[in-house]
């Protein structure tokens, strides 16, 4: 099976399987049991005939930039004005209304107003990312949860010091300030 680039992230769990790839009748497998005796199978295509144990490979990328672990889509059932943050896979989702979506577009497509993504729907998106980590929930095994602890790590915040929103909204900041806070400074001055 040929994957394309970059389509898993996260764990890939392989379990092998034997299946039968057509119609087997009066099937009887050298070295049976011989409590079934003289029975036969009739097996149809498509059934298992032996399944291997699981196994586990976990597949990251070692240079992943934070819009990497970000999946933007359009949500017309929202208002046009909102936007939620989904946690529920590899990848953060943020489903927008259609002008959050235009002006994300506009926002991380000009340069002078890309440090405003970074004070604003990105920052949202990570205070709800590490308030799951802190508060618990079982989100470990996702690629997001596994990059934002170990970049935090690396800028010397504790995430299990940043108990509360202020706490938590604070760690996200002067983690993102570099590009967006300090980069919208440095474009005035």
């Amino acid at each position: 099976i040929i994957l394309p680039r970059g389509s898993i992230v996260g764990n890939l769990e392989v379990e092998p399987m034997l299946i039968a790839t057509k119609d087997i009748d009066g099937f009887r497998p050298a070295g049976i049991n011989l409590e079934y005796g003289e029975v036969e199978f009739d097996i149809e295509k498509g059934s298992p005939l032996g399944i291997g144990e699981r196994d586990v490979f976990p597949i990251s990328f070692v240079r992943r930039s934070f819009q990497d672990l970000i999946r933007v889509q359009t949500a017309p059932a929202l208002h046009k004005d909102e936007y939620e943050i989904s946690l529920a896979s590899n990848v953060i989702t943020i489903n927008m209304g259609t002008n959050v979506r235009q002006a994300y577009e506009l926002m991380s497509s000009d340069v002078a107003l890309r440090p405003f993504l970074f004070i604003s729907i990105y920052k949202d998106t990570f205070v709800e990312a590490v308030n799951a980590i802190v508060g618990g929930e079982d989100v470990d095994e996702f690629a997001w949860a596994q990059k934002l602890q170990k970049t935090f790590e690396t800028v010397g915040i504790d995430l299990k010091e940043e108990a509360d929103f202020s706490k938590i909204n604070g760690a996200v900041l002067r983690l993102l300030g570099e590009k967006g806070i300090e980069r919208m400074i440095s474009n005035v001055g």
